[in-house]
């Protein structure tokens, strides 16, 4: 009988923690930083990310989804809402970077459509923010006006791997399309 209230009381407990992050995370007013960008190379940080430690070809794929979709569900702030949205494109892209250098074509193929649709997304979100004029909502523009060329830089790094795939090198197209 103590068992499941003790597993109960650790779920919750782990979930308002997860929670408490998404919040904190939500108040924090990020600065960008517009800082020249290395064309050769860039990296998760340079996204202001961590390099992805879940892939999509890991079977703790979708438990990460989860959380993530989890995590927006309780954000009603729009300018955070679309912050969320670029760190997700973001995170994409350096998902499909490393499955293409793991050799990981059909999934790096799967996260393509991803990532577009986490642009997507953002486009939609930027539309609402047209009628939102305050310093937030400009920072955020700038931001993705700078993450969309860094975003570019990796799609075409991919033409210059050793991939032979037409798939991935058509929905790379794709993708700097609607990045356009």
């Amino acid at each position: 009988m103590k068992k499941p209230i003790f597993l109960v009381l650790i779920l919750s407990l782990f979930l308002s923690l997860t929670l408490m992050v998404g919040v904190v995370k939500a108040q924090t007013d990020t600065n960008t930083n517009t800082t020249a960008v290395d064309t050769n190379s860039v990296t998760a940080s340079d996204l202001g990310i961590s390099e992805p430690k879940i892939l999509p070809n890991s079977p703790w794929y979708g438990l990460k989804k989860f959380w993530e979709g989890l995590r927006d569900a309780f954000v009603f702030n729009p300018i955070v809402k679309a912050e969320n949205s670029l760190d997700r494109a973001s995170e994409r892209l350096i998902e499909i970077k490393a499955l293409v250098e793991a050799g990981e074509i059909e999934d790096a193929d799967k996260t393509i459509t991803r990532y577009e649709k986490q642009i997507e997304k953002i486009k939609e979100r930027i539309a609402k923010l047209t009628d939102i004029h305050s310093d937030k909502a400009e920072k955020f523009l700038d931001k993705f006006a700078e993450y969309q060329l860094k975003h570019r830089l990796i799609l075409e790094k991919l033409d210059d791997s050793e991939v032979d795939s037409e798939s991935i090198k058509s929905d790379k197209e794709k993708a700097l399309e609607v990045l356009s």
